[in-house]
Parts: C-alpha cells; sequence; structure tokens
C-alpha cells in the first residue's frame, strides 16, 4: 500500500467540495472551482483514465460517508440550530480541510493518530470560530474529529498510486478558502435576526437617488432605484485640480467651461472608483457640490447590504454598512458605536443585541460610511475630527470612508487644514477626488437614469434617452452643464418632465438649475446653514439672484471665465453696501455660499 501524495491532495479539497454538496449550500462557483484543482492536481500523475475513474470513485465515496457521519450528529446536537448556522459550521469545517494542506508526510509525522489529526486541524484556523457561540463551536470540534477518523481511516483505502513530486496550485485553493470565508460570514449573518433586518433596511432606505428640492423632479426620482441609476465614476489621486487652481473661480455653465474640462486629463493617476478603493480600509473621496460623493456612498451601502458586490469588490458583501450623514447630526455630538444603527434602523435599534456594532467592528467587517464633512458648521468639525481619530484608533480593522467637498477639509481661515492632512497620511487614508463626466460618462448615465425609471403608459423610455443623448451631442451648452451627477440627472428630469422639450433658449433651463442650486437643493436635504457661521444667515433666495447676476454682470462685461477670490470678494463687499443686509456679512462669506454650499461658482 503506498499512500500518494496527490490522493491526499486532492481528498481534503474533494471532502469540502462533498459536503457542501451534501448540506445543499449553494456554491456552484466553488465547487467549478475544486473541480479544477482536482483535474489540474492529477493531470500527469494518475496516468491512464481507468485510474482516475478509480480514484475519483474512492475519494467520492469516501467524502461521503464523512457526510453521512455528520448528518446524524447534527440531527442529535444541533436541534436548536437554524439551518443557516448548520451552513456556517459546515463551510468552516471546509475551510479548514483546505487550509490544513495535508500531505502524505504530514501524516506520518503524525503515525496516522486521529487525535494528533484533530488537534492540528483544530489548529490550523482558529480564526474560523469567529462570531460563533460556545455551543456552535463545540459542534464545529466535533465535526473536525469525525473527519480526522475518517481522513485516518481512507489511507488503506488509497492504493496503487505512485508518490509524485508535482505540487498542486495553491493560488486556486486561496481563492476557495477566500469565497468560503465570505460564505461563512453570511450564513452567520443570516442566522442573527438583527443582521437581517438591518440589511434590508440599509436597501429600503438608500436605493434610492437624491431630492433635487424642487416638487415636480422629485416625484420622479422617488420612483428610482439608485442601484439601477448609478454609474461607476472616474477619480483622482492627490494634488488635484482644486488645489491647483485654488486662486481662481469661474461661473458654471460658461461657454469657455469645455475648455477647462480638457485640462482634467490625469492620466495613469486617474482610475474608475470601484479600481480606487479596491483593497483599501480608509478612504477619503472628495468632490464639488453634486459631484456624486453622497451618491457613491449610498450605493457602496446599498451593495454591501444587499451582498451584490463583485469581481474585486466581492470581499465586501460579509461586511455591515453604517450610513451617518453628518448633517443629520450638525447640532449633537457624533455618535458613539451603539448608534450608529438610528439612523437608518430607528425603529428597531432598541432590539439590537448587546455588542452587535462593536462586533463588526473589532472583526474588520464594518462599513463606515461618514458623509458630507462640509455639511457639519466649521466649529464642529474639530470635534467631528476627534471623534473620527478615536474610531480609527480603537477599531484598526474597520473599514472607513469620508466625504466631503474640498472646502470642508480646510481650517477656520479657510487654508489647507494642516492638522487633518498629516493625520489622514499617517494613518494610511487613500485621498481620491471625483472628475466631472466624460461624454461617455454623461451617455451612459442618460441611459441608466431612464432605464431606473419604471415606465408610463405610451412611454418608450429607450427611445426618450436616446434623443436626449442626441440632443446632448448637437448642443454643446447642454453638454457642458451635464458634467456632474446632479445636473445631469436634473437635465434628465426636464426632458422627461417637458415630454422631451427643453428649452431651446439656455436661459430658460439655467434658471431650473440655478433655482435647484440656489436655494432648493438643500432646504429639500434639510441642511441647517444656519448652524454654520461660515455662511451669510437671512438672505433671501431675491438677494441670492441679486448678488449672483452682479458677478455674472462683471464677467460678463470684463470678457472674463475666471477671476481671483480676493477680487471676488471686495466685488461682494461692494455690492452689499448697495443692501440693507446686516454689515457683519463679508464679501468672503457671500463667495463661500456661491461656491462650497451651492457650486453656482467654481
Amino acid at each position: 500500500m503506498s499512500l500518494s501524495l496527490v490522493a491526499l491532495k486532492i481528498f481534503a479539497p474533494a471532502i469540502a467540495k462533498t459536503l457542501l454538496e451534501s448540506f445543499h449550500i449553494e456554491t456552484k462557483l466553488l465547487n467549478a472551482v475544486l473541480e479544477e484543482v482536482i483535474d489540474n492536481t492529477s493531470e500527469g500523475i494518475v496516468s491512464s483514465v481507468e485510474a482516475k475513474k478509480a480514484l475519483s470513485k474512492n475519494i467520492d465515496q469516501i467524502a461521503k460517508q464523512l457526510a453521512n457521519d455528520i448528518k446524524p450528529l447534527f440531527e442529535r446536537e444541533a436541534k436548536s440550530l437554524q439551518g443557516e448556522t448548520k451552513n456556517a459550521i459546515v463551510i468552516s469545517v471546509a475551510e479548514t480541510l483546505i487550509k490544513a494542506r495535508l500531505s502524505s508526510d504530514t501524516l506520518a509525522e503524525m503515525n496516522f493518530d486521529v487525535v494528533q489529526l484533530k488537534d492540528y486541524l483544530l489548529a490550523v484556523y482558529p480564526e474560523v470560530l469567529i462570531g460563533f457561540s460556545d455551543s456552535e463551536k463545540s459542534l464545529y470540534r466535533q465535526v473536525v474529529g469525525l473527519a480526522s477518523h475518517r481522513l485516518i481511516a481512507s489511507a488503506a483505502q488509497m492504493e496503487g498510486f505512485a508518490l509524485s513530486a508535482a505540487a498542486m496550485t495553491l493560488q486556486r485553493l486561496d481563492e476557495v478558502l477566500k469565497q468560503l470565508a465570505i460564505a461563512r460570514e453570511l450564513a452567520n449573518q443570516a442566522a442573527d435576526t438583527f443582521a437581517k433586518n438591518y440589511r434590508r433596511k440599509v436597501q429600503e432606505k438608500l436605493d434610492k437617488l437624491e431630492s433635487f428640492g424642487l416638487k415636480e423632479i422629485n416625484r420622479l426620482t422617488d420612483k428610482q432605484s439608485l442601484s439601477m441609476a448609478y454609474i461607476n465614476l472616474s477619480a483622482n489621486c492627490p494634488h488635484d485640480r482644486d488645489e491647483d487652481r485654488k486662486s481662481a473661480l469661474m461661473l458654471r455653465g460658461d461657454d469657455r467651461l469645455e475648455h477647462e474640462l480638457g485640462k482634467y486629463e490625469f492620466g495613469n493617476q486617474s482610475r474608475k472608483v470601484d479600481e480606487a478603493i479596491y483593497n483599501c480600509r480608509r478612504l477619503v473621496i472628495r468632490g464639488s457640490a453634486g459631484a456624486g460623493k453622497s451618491t457613491l456612498l449610498q450605493w457602496i451601502a446599498v451593495r454591501a447590504a444587499t451582498g451584490t458586490f463583485t469581481d474585486k469588490l466581492q470581499d465586501w458583501n460579509c461586511k455591515i454598512p453604517f450610513f451617518i450623514r453628518l448633517r443629520d447630526v450638525a447640532d449633537q455630538s457624533f455618535p458613539a458605536p451603539e448608534e450608529f444603527t438610528k439612523f437608518i434602523a430607528k425603529n428597531f435599534t432598541d432590539r439590537m443585541p448587546e455588542g452587535w456594532v462593536h462586533q463588526y467592528l473589532n472583526r474588520g467587517q464594518a462599513l463606515v460610511l461618514i458623509d458630507g464633512v462640509d455639511e457639519l458648521p466649521r466649529k464642529k468639525r474639530e470635534d467631528f475630527f476627534e471623534s473620527l481619530k478615536d474610531l480609527v484608533s480603537d477599531f484598526q480593522e474597520a473599514t472607513f470612508i469620508v466625504t466631503s467637498r474640498p472646502s470642508g477639509l480646510k481650517d477656520q481661515q479657510g487654508e489647507e487644514w494642516q492638522e487633518w492632512e498629516e493625520w489622514v497620511k499617517e494613518n494610511n487614508f487613500a485621498t481620491w477626488t471625483l472628475e466631472p463626466m466624460s461624454i461617455a460618462n454623461i451617455e451612459e448615465f442618460v441611459k441608466r437614469w431612464h432605464d431606473a425609471l419604471p415606465p408610463s403608459d405610451g412611454e418608450d423610455l429607450a427611445q426618450m434617452a436616446t434623443n436626449l443623448k442626441n440632443q446632448l451631442r448637437q448642443r454643446p451648452e447642454l453638454r457642458r452643464l451635464a458634467a456632474t451627477p446632479l445636473l445631469c440627472a436634473m437635465i434628465c428630469a426636464l426632458h422627461h418632465e417637458r415630454k422631451e422639450n427643453l428649452p431651446s433658449e439656455r436661459i430658460k433651463l439655467y434658471e431650473k438649475c440655478i433655482d435647484m442650486l440656489l436655494d432648493q437643493r438643500d432646504r429639500g436635504r434639510e441642511i441647517k446653514l444656519e448652524l454654520d457661521e461660515t455662511y451669510p444667515n437671512g438672505l433671501s433666495e431675491s438677494q441670492k439672484l441679486a448678488l449672483i447676476q452682479g458677478l455674472a454682470l462683471k464677467f460678463m462685461r470684463g470678457n472674463l471665465s475666471a477671476l481671483e477670490a480676493d477680487r471676488v470678494d471686495e466685488h461682494f463687499q461692494k455690492e452689499l453696501r448697495n443692501t440693507n443686509l446686516p454689515k457683519a456679512i463679508t464679501g468672503k462669506q457671500i463667495r463661500d455660499l456661491f461656491v462650497e454650499r451651492s457650486g453656482l461658482l467654481r
């Protein structure tokens, strides 16, 4: 009798595969990978077709025997456990068998002793038990004991296969282990009623597009799924355009803006957002008004909650998302971890198991999504910063993503917030800035926006999207205006609402966009500007409009496309003298209002 290396190398994955099949765990991808591993390993080592069939039959029989050994144990010891918990235990055993990398030498060193093998298997992957109760851990150990007996007993049945120096491709097994870890975690969470309900609530609350603040358009967006409308934008590395051009301002929608956008080519520093955030646990995402920061965080939260990430981000499917809009805590302290769920699931947060949020934070399976540093009053940003530092220090395995307009990450004097920048760098935060949409982005956005809209009688939404894309190609002023997701969505909504008749005169379209940017959007999002002394209080919509009109006239008369920030401040300071506004309001405050909040200046 010769116990072959290849037989053992195939045997452990084969047991894992058969166990998953025997308990009806849906793992088609995993099984396909395991079959490939088995085939690749036996290729060239088991020479004849008959020998391969014999080996396959032999191993399959042994693996099924183990599954049959386990089922009575479950019937006897696991009556009170939910099906998902049983699945998690089976998946854990499969992971352990693959992780063990058993060989003939391994068993020989143990003198084919069952106890030694069991101890070895229990020690090889202790992390697999994280999240199990004491009774579940006990059941896992019993199953590993049965597997050890079956492995040793099977040695005598593996005859006739010569030893070989050929090694199995371990990379494929690593992939299996990765997938099994996700499957185990999801099985554990499925047994957790609170986690299931919380995930459902995240999808319900966040899988929708953000309000415009305009009633006739909100009626449309309220019907849309964010998941369907979302497009993958591009982002670039630090030293972005905002810092390089921070001393000059221009009016949004200026005819020469297309030339400016032509400068936004970043070569290899520019990446798709999903590639930029891949393999990062700490991120700061910057972007101007309407660039898509909040939408990106909502998309991440919904994907994690529904377990629908694919490709490189599929590891995030086992994470629990905690979505915190800082504008919701503008007049209070930053929440402690046990309060994270109240923003999404306030009606059943009281039923949350004790330490539930901390459990995910400590295990590195929490996705803490913090939206809108710029929406905090400037004097509160320092307090938030201290809270964030404590969070990152206390829960170093968790994933943190923070968004802000560039203005939100500046100090009291409006200069670079040095302490923030140094801390971000020291704590390995990646910093990315969302870019304006390209022509291809805009056309994809238009298509997906219409795909996400439920059709009404007689509407051909696909044709409507095609017609709008044609208009955007033919009308450069529309295309320039649609460079951000917010304004592109606005154009889509107006096009739909007006039965595809966008205003032929730019001024009418601009009036709608200005109305939304100037006042309605912040009002619809319930942002309390009166809490922030950065911005002037008490300005009516007509006063804001008069001030921005005066600056637009200055641009037009001087044939300007950009103007230095201090000259803009001087202009507004002079204009304020002709108003009945409080003397305490400064030109800089007016400029901050139009740049940082409305985005009418950039």
